[in-house]
């Protein structure tokens, strides 16, 4: 080295001391960091500089700068050169790759950097695996697990639709197509028994209990009423020899009757052992669209009901009728009568008749859910009467309430003939007994059982009434009433029987008759009330 080195080099020595003993420890620190950057600038630094240049494994490492989270960060992007200010003095300077992984821990990427050369990243993110493999960040230059799934194989695994498994993954997914498998039979399976156990109830209620026989005196009830799809649905109920409760279905699509058997569908839904009927019991039976409500007597003279949530599908139950009330209990031979009013203008009440040990008829009335009863006050009726109630539309439907039948009608025998009962607006909706309804039956033929199926109907409202009885033997007489007076005659029947044991009718304008095991419909013109045409048979033995 020359005089002229010599001397520069003790003058800067002298030079560096000075100013160390004069700056303050946070100076010092930035000067080391100053020196140690000159030094990485400057790689073409003669041999006598490079003597007393501060390298970085000797230098006081700086601390990382500082980084806020954010995910999606670019490694283009880098932040400015930030002074060091760490106080580890432990931390290691890492240079090559394989220092970097043991640095890490094995996890490779790269890790913060002091050195322009190897950047920092402006946003670190810090997004996490979740797996059982690593819970380490994944930075960049690290696979994803998925990443390494669909890339490499590992020795014994399996590929499966192009992904690589393992065997162990291999095996669950095999148990879980195995359990999926045996869960979709076990489905099949369970909805064909169940279908066939339906199949089997259904037999059992069409067929088992029921012998395809009419009973000799069973009464008849019909009923009918549009669904809320718009089919329109017939019901005739009836009595087979083996004394269940059958009813025979109609609807306007496929337009033909089956038959199903009410006992037995009501033992199959509510577990009991038997259905106790009186046999020949009279039937009466109503409709509110929804649901259709079936009254008769058992065997000890009491009214009963039960009722069908769905009567195409046999879904029947026990009425709250015998619960709700002191059994209600009616002389020998009583008939029954009932009818459920919809309209605008009332209690959208039931209505159901029988005449009491005592002779008087009484009516329950299901209101709200609730049910209570009381007597007409009509002792002077014969024993064993026949009964009919219908609504009706008063003023010929240019009154108050318009054409809505928002009235009542029932009618029943006393020893003068055929009463006529009204409840409605012109009675504040008390029955009372019209006081001019003698004037047309001071003729009628009464005698012990008597029976009545009426039909309100009108152009105009229901202002018009066809009220039919059943003659001893076996005829039918008519009264009708046509909005101003009442005329009475036989019906001019054609294409079926004329006489019959039983009969019932319905608001469609239709009439049924039994007769010599068969049951027959007929259809009323509208025009003529008195001119009836056999449309069909509901059911023959």
């Amino acid at each position: 080295m020359d005089d002229r080195n010599q001397g520069n080099h003790q003058s800067r020595n002298t030079y560096l001391h000075e100013i160390e003993l004069q700056e303050s420890p946070i100076t010092r620190e930035h000067s080391n960091y100053m020196s140690m950057q000159e030094t990485r600038i400057s790689p073409n630094t003669t041999g006598e500089d490079r003597d007393f240049a501060i390298s970085p494994q000797d230098a006081e490492p700086a601390k990382p700068p500082m980084v806020w989270e954010r995910p999606d960060y670019s490694d283009l992007e880098v932040c400015a050169v930030i002074p060091p200010t760490w106080d580890n003095d432990k931390m290691p300077v890492v240079l090559e790759s394989d220092e970097k992984m043991e640095s890490r821990n094995g996890v490779g990427g790269t890790p913060l950097s002091p050195y322009l050369t190897d950047p920092v990243p402006a946003y670190s993110a810090q997004s996490h695996r979740t797996s059982a493999q690593s819970q380490a960040p994944l930075a960049k230059g690290d696979y994803s697990d998925w990443e390494h799934q669909a890339t490499t194989t590992a020795k014994g695994d399996r590929r499966i639709l192009g992904f690589a498994m393992s065997k162990k993954r291999l095996s669950v997914v095999g148990v879980g197509i195995l359990a999926f498998i045996l869960i979709l039979l076990a489905t099949v399976l369970g909805i064909t028994l169940t279908m066939n156990i339906v199949s089997r109830q259904r037999d059992k209620s069409s067929s088992s209990l029921g012998d395809n026989i009419l009973l000799d005196n069973s009464g008849l009830a019909a009923v009918n009423w549009t669904d809320s799809s718009g089919t329109e649905r017939s019901a005739v109920f009836y009595q087979d020899a083996s004394n269940s409760v059958m009813v025979s279905l109609r609807d306007s699509v496929s337009n033909e009757w089956t038959q199903s058997n009410v006992t037995a569908a009501i033992m199959n839904n509510t577990g009991a052992s038997r259905l106790d009927v009186l046999p020949g019991t009279p039937l009466a039976a109503v409709t509110n669209r929804y649901q259709v409500s079936l009254y008769y007597l058992t065997t000890a003279n009491s009214v009963a009901e039960i009722w069908a949530s769905d009567i195409v599908g046999e879904v029947w139950f026990a009425g709250a009728l015998q619960t709700s009330l002191s059994p209600l209990t009616a002389m020998n031979g009583s008939h029954l009568s009932a009818y459920w009013q919809i309209c605008n203008n009332c209690s959208n009440s039931l209505y159901m008749l029988f005449q009491d040990g005592g002779g008087d008829l009484q009516m329950a009335n299901l209101t709200n859910g609730a049910w209570s009863f009381a007597s007409l006050n009509s002792s002077s009726s014969v024993n064993g009467t026949g009964l009919a109630v219908r609504p009706f539309t008063e003023d010929n439907g240019v009154g108050t309430f318009g054409t809505d039948p928002g009235a009542l009608r029932m009618y029943s025998f006393d020893d003068a003939g055929l009463l006529e009962f009204k409840d409605g607006s012109s009675t504040n909706f008390t029955w009372e007994v019209d006081s001019a309804s003698t004037a047309f039956i001071d003729t009628l033929e009464v005698d012990t059982n008597p029976e009545l199926a009426a039909i309100s109907y009108g152009q105009h409202g229901l202002t018009n009434m066809l009220v039919n009885y059943l003659a001893p033997g076996g005829s039918i007489n008519s009264y009708v009433y046509n909005g101003s007076a009442w005329t009475s005659g036989q019906p001019n029947l054609t294409g079926g029987p004329t006489n019959f044991s039983a009969i019932a009718t319905a608001q469609n304008m239709l009439v049924y008759g039994s007769f010599n095991g068969s049951i027959y419909e007929y259809e009323v013109d509208n025009t003529n009330p008195l001119k009836w045409t056999e449309k069909s048979t509901v059911f023959a033995s």
